[in-house]
């Protein structure tokens, strides 16, 4: 940058990302020689921002564009975060390789389009495999809410598009553990405490109970709702209030026999963990399997 390049070389830096005030980025863009290019990241709920832009640039090539229903088909079906933890909570990467294979399908079914026109969402739903991500988040509040159907069908997608199954199969038992957890803790407290279990609204839960079930109580050394915020606590409070007390009382043994299956126990494990999820979405008032 300071010396200048030989006559008729040029350099060309590219970065995913780069401090602000970098005195590289700085002396770029005092030259002109900056170019900031759009982003496809992961928001709130699974909704990924920059898909627009990148449609726009691989059309632009292609010549032919897209609804924006089969767009949405098209990266719910390729791309994928970089972590999936962060795929409901925003600002998480997307993988580069699922941006890769969502523009080559792109230019694979412009082809199939005749090189004009518009992609529809029929032709996305025929000719692209269905490899994009789940919402973990989202999995674990249809757990919640007993959905058992809605959930076991996410779960099956998720686990049969991941690169690698055995560690996205510990990754969504350790969010539903996780939730088993909460459930019990509620219970608990909210038995201790003689708070009420049949409040449906979340605004009111917010204000009214969550810092009752997550503050201080005598007796206790350390309350395990500490912390929790109120939206994921709310979502344990209503599967407490859905489930019976002699299901919540099996939760610890169900998640410990859960976990040997998956880790060895079981040459089953998506039935293992299909088991488990069925135990904590059942009606109340219904027997468990025998």
């Amino acid at each position: 940058m300071r010396d200048g390049l030989p006559e008729r070389h040029v350099l060309v830096l590219a970065e995913s990302a780069i401090a602000s005030g970098h005195p590289l980025a700085d002396s770029l863009k005092e030259r002109g020689a900056l170019i900031e290019t759009g982003e496809v990241a992961l928001e709130r709920g699974g909704t990924f921002s920059g898909l627009s832009e990148l449609a726009a640039e691989v059309a632009r090539e292609s010549g032919v564009g897209i609804d924006r229903d089969a767009l949405d088909a098209l990266a719910h079906r390729t791309l994928r975060s970089e972590d999936w933890r962060k795929s409901s909570f925003g600002g998480g990467g997307v993988d580069a390789r699922s941006t890769a294979r969502f523009a080559a399908e792109y230019r694979k079914l412009a082809a199939l389009q005749g090189g004009s026109g518009k992609i529809g969402r029929r032709l996305v739903e025929e000719n692209v495999e269905d490899r994009g991500e789940e919402d973990v988040f989202g999995i674990v509040d249809a757990i919640a809410a007993g959905k058992s159907a809605e959930a076991l069908s996410r779960i099956a997608r998720k686990i049969q598009g991941a690169e690698d199954p055995v560690l996205e199969r510990l990754g969504m038992f350790s969010q539903i553990a996780t939730l088993c957890r909460r459930v019990a803790a509620v219970r608990g407290i909210a038995e201790l405490l003689r708070a009420p279990m049949n409040e449906r609204n979340y605004r009111s839960f917010e204000q009214k109970l969550h810092g009752e079930l997550t503050g201080p109580i005598e007796g206790l050394a350390k309350n395990p709702l500490k912390g929790i915020k109120a939206y994921p606590l709310f979502k344990a409070y209503q599967c407490a209030a859905r489930m019976q007390p002699a299901a919540i009382a099996r939760l610890p043994a169900l998640l410990l026999e859960t976990e040997r299956r998956l880790k060895g126990d079981s040459g089953e494990p998506d039935a293992a963990l299909a088991e488990c999820v069925l135990a904590v979405t059942r009606p109340a008032g219904s027997s468990p399997r025998t």
